[in-house]
């Protein structure tokens, strides 16, 4: 099981990701807005970002 970093996790992709992903992996998430996504371990603002230890793969898809 990977951790993965999903940059834009609440756009489109992102959610579509997510729900393809969660079962597999431990996910983490970054964007502007930061709300509970069910199968996502935490969601992380621009602010907080410093917060996150490390992670196994980013996922970037924020245009």
């Amino acid at each position: 099981m990977k951790k993965i970093l999903i940059t834009g996790i609440n756009g489109f992709v992102g959610t579509n990701f997510t729900n393809n992903w969660k079962n597999n992996h431990k996910l983490l998430g970054l964007d502007i807005r930061e709300p509970d996504k069910e199968g996502v371990e935490s969601t992380f603002g621009w602010d907080n970002l410093g917060m996150l230890l490390t992670v196994d793969a980013i996922v970037h898809l924020i245009r």
